[in-house]
C-alpha cells in the first residue's frame, strides 16, 4: 500500500511540476544611448547598463545560482540617438550597440531611431551578429526582400517552456526607402508561414516587441489576430512614446483581453519593467498566469543601484559588483573620454526645459526658434535667399532634455538635442504665401484665424501664422527630414508646380553648438579683492589720521621748548 501511494505521490508531484512554471522578467525600451546613468539626476536615476549586468548575474539563473527562477531579457527598440557617446560618432550609435550585446537579450527589435541614419542602419546591419535574436517581423531589407532581421523567435527555456517572440515597428515613413522598408504590423500577421505558425500553437506564451505606442489601433490589431488562434498568454511590450506604463489588452472591438498584458518600460533607462510570473497548465494544456503581472516597485519605480540591489538583498547593486560589470563600465568610461562627452561647450543664464511649451522664455523649443534660429541659422541661410520673411520650424519632439543653468557639456547638447548625422542639414524652400506654409507644415487649409494650441504644435514656427503678412512671401527653413514631409505636402496639393528645397550645408547641431557656445558667455565673477583692497586702504587711512589727530603730551611740548630754548 504504501508502495502504491509513494508512486501516487511522485506522479502528482511529476505533472505538477511539468505543469508549472516561474520566471521572471527583464522589460526595457527607448534606451536612447542613456547607457552610463544621468549625471545631471544622480540621485533620481544613477543605474548604469553595467548595473543592469550585474543585477541580471544576481537576480537570473546561472551556473552559479541555479536555484533561481531564469530571466526572459527583452527590448522594444531605439538603442541609439539622445546622448552624446550615442551620436558624437560616425556613423551614430556605434558605441551604444557594441554595448548593448553585454544585455544578452533574450529578444529585441528595432525602432526607428535605430534606422533613422541610414549609415546606422547599416552599420547594425553588418553587425548583427552583435544581436542573434533580432527580431523584426515586419522591418525589411529591399536588397534581399527579406527580414532586416528574424521573422520571429522561439525561445525554449531550460526547463522546457516555449516563448514565440514577434517583433514590430510602427508605419514608420522615414526611412530610407531605397534600402528599406515596412509592411504594416496587423496585414503581416496574415501571412500563410505566421498563419501556420500560430495555428500549430507549438509554443505557450507569445512575447509581441512592438515599437509603437500602447494606444495605437495597431497593438490592438495584433493582439485581436493573435486571439483568433490562441488564448495563450500575451506580453505586448511597447515603447516608442517614452511612458512608463501597464493595462491589460484591448481588442480591436475595446473589449478587455484576458491572460494578456500591455507593459511600456519608460525611457533613457530610467526604469525598468521587472515582473515574475508562475504559469499553470489548463486541462487543454493552455497555460495561464496565476496572477496579472505586476510590476516590481509599481509605475513610481526609479531605477538607481540601491533599488536594484534591494531586489537581490544588497543595500546597492554596486557592493561587490560582479567582474563583468565592472568590466564593461571600465569601457564605458574609456569611450567616454576618448569621445570628449563631457567637454564644457558654453554657459547658460537659465534653465530650459524640454517639455514645457514652445511660446515660454524658459522651453527648449523657444530657445531654438529665439535664440539658435536668429543666431545661429539665420545668418546661414539669409544670403542665399531673395528679400522673402524668415520662418524657422522646430520639431518639437526633438527637444528632449533640459538645457542646464550654468556650464553646458558635450554630453547636454546631444542630449537635449540628439541629431548630429548628414541627415540632419537645414533646408530652405522659399516664396510661399502665408496659406502654402500653413498647408506644407499641417496639412490643412488657411483660416482667418490661426489660435495658438493649447500645447506644443508638432512643428512649432518662430513666427505664428496669425503674425504672418498675406502680402508678402516666405522662406521656410527646417531640417531635412522635416522638409521632406513639408514638400511631400505640397506636391500633393499643387501638382503642376515643383518645389525644391535648398541644402545650406549647415548641421542643426552645429547652430546648436554656435548658440551656446558663443551666444552666451559667462558672466565674470565679481572681483571681490578690490572690496578687500578699499577696506585695507580705508583701515590704513584711518590709522595715519588718527595718528596724526592725537593731542600731544606736557612732556613733548616741554622737549619743543628746550629745544627752540636751546636754539
Amino acid at each position: 500500500m504504501w508502495f502504491k501511494g509513494s508512486i501516487l505521490f511522485l506522479l502528482v508531484t511529476f505533472l505538477a511540476v511539468s505543469h508549472a512554471y516561474k520566471l521572471r522578467f527583464i522589460q526595457m525600451t527607448d534606451l536612447h544611448g542613456w547607457i552610463y546613468g544621468h549625471s545631471r539626476q544622480p540621485r533620481v536615476f544613477n543605474a548604469t547598463i553595467a548595473d543592469i549586468v550585474a543585477f541580471q548575474h544576481e537576480w537570473c539563473r546561472t551556473d552559479e545560482k541555479p536555484h533561481l527562477p531564469e530571466c526572459i531579457t527583452f527590448d522594444s527598440g531605439d538603442l541609439i540617438e539622445g546622448t552624446g557617446l550615442s551620436d558624437s560618432t560616425e556613423p551614430g550609435g556605434t558605441y551604444i550597440f557594441q554595448f548593448s550585446e553585454h544585455l544578452n537579450f533574450t529578444a529585441n527589435t528595432i525602432g526607428n531611431h535605430d534606422v533613422f541614419s541610414t549609415e546606422s542602419a547599416k552599420w547594425l546591419e553588418a553587425h548583427l551578429s552583435l544581436f542573434p535574436n533580432y527580431v523584426t517581423t515586419n522591418f525589411y531589407t529591399v536588397s534581399t526582400d527579406r527580414t532586416f532581421g528574424r521573422r520571429y523567435r522561439m525561445h525554449t527555456t531550460e526547463s522546457g517552456f516555449r516563448v514565440l517572440f514577434f517583433g514590430f515597428i510602427y508605419n514608420y515613413d522615414n526611412v530610407d526607402r531605397t534600402s528599406y522598408y515596412i509592411r504594416d504590423a496587423v496585414e503581416v500577421m496574415n501571412d500563410d508561414d505566421i498563419v501556420q505558425l500560430l495555428s500549430d500553437g507549438q509554443f505557450d506564451m507569445i512575447i509581441s516587441l512592438c515599437h509603437i505606442g500602447t494606444d495605437s489601433p495597431l497593438v490592438k490589431g495584433i493582439v485581436s489576430k493573435i486571439r483568433e488562434f490562441t488564448l495563450k498568454p500575451i506580453i505586448m511590450a511597447t515603447g516608442h512614446t517614452h511612458r512608463f506604463r501597464h493595462s491589460d489588452c484591448i481588442d480591436v472591438d475595446g473589449n478587455s483581453v484576458e491572460n494578456c498584458t500591455v507593459i511600456e518600460a519608460g525611457r533613457y533607462m530610467e526604469h525598468l519593467a521587472l515582473y515574475e510570473l508562475d504559469f499553470e497548465a489548463d486541462v487543454n494544456g493552455v497555460y495561464h498566469w496565476v496572477s496579472k503581472p505586476e510590476l516590481i516597485g509599481g509605475l513610481e519605480q526609479k531605477l538607481t543601484t540601491d533599488f536594484l540591489g534591494n531586489l537581490v538583498g544588497k543595500s546597492d547593486i554596486r557592493q561587490d559588483w560582479h567582474w563583468r560589470a565592472e568590466r564593461l563600465m571600465g569601457l564605458v568610461d574609456d569611450a567616454l573620454e576618448e569621445q570628449h562627452i563631457f567637454r564644457e561647450v558654453g554657459y547658460l543664464p537659465k534653465r530650459y526645459f524640454a517639455k514645457e511649451y514652445f511660446t515660454e522664455d524658459d522651453s527648449v523649443s523657444y530657445f531654438w526658434l529665439q535664440k539658435v534660429f536668429p543666431y545661429s541659422i539665420k545668418p546661414m541661410i539669409s544670403y542665399t535667399e531673395g528679400n522673402d520673411e524668415y520662418v524657422f520650424f522646430f520639431n518639437t519632439l526633438d527637444a528632449r532634455a533640459d538645457l542646464y543653468k550654468g556650464m553646458n557639456t558635450y554630453d547636454d547638447l546631444y542630449s537635449s538635442f540628439c541629431f548630429d548625422i548628414p541627415l540632419w542639414n537645414i533646408f530652405t524652400l522659399n516664396g510661399l504665401t502665408p496659406q502654402e506654409v500653413y498647408y506644407a507644415v499641417e496639412k490643412k487649409e488657411w483660416k482667418d484665424v490661426i489660435p495658438l494650441p493649447e500645447k506644443n504644435p508638432h512643428y512649432a514656427p518662430s513666427t505664428w501664422y496669425s503674425d504672418m503678412d498675406p502680402g508678402k512671401h516666405y522662406t521656410i527653413a527646417a531640417a531635412q527630414y522635416n522638409m521632406n514631409r513639408f514638400v511631400r505636402n505640397l506636391d500633393a496639393k499643387f501638382p503642376d508646380r515643383t518645389f525644391s528645397p535648398n541644402n545650406t550645408h549647415y548641421r542643426m547641431f552645429y547652430a546648436f553648438y554656435d548658440t551656446v557656445h558663443s551666444y552666451h558667455n559667462p558672466p565674470k565673477p565679481f572681483p571681490w579683492y578690490t572690496i578687500y583692497v578699499a577696506i585695507g586702504i580705508v583701515v590704513v587711512i584711518a590709522i595715519v589720521g588718527l595718528v596724526m589727530l592725537k593731542p600731544k603730551s606736557k612732556r613733548e611740548i616741554f622737549t619743543y621748548a628746550r629745544i627752540e630754548e636751546h636754539l
